[in-house]
């Protein structure tokens, strides 16, 4: 999924492309520590300004 996103091109329009990356390589996901509550607990790691 990480080389797909890295491919991904897409004009006109915003996308979560970076967000997805840090999430996809972020330890707390590699290590399985997932959970509806995911994006709560690690939002500062996964949402950088800009995005």
């Amino acid at each position: 999924m990480l080389t797909a996103l890295a491919q991904l091109h897409v004009e006109g329009l915003e996308t979560n492309k970076s967000f997805l990356q840090r999430t996809l390589t972020s330890n707390a996901y590699r290590t399985g520590d997932i959970s509806t509550d995911f994006v709560d607990r690690h939002r500062a790691d996964l949402l950088a300004s800009g995005d």
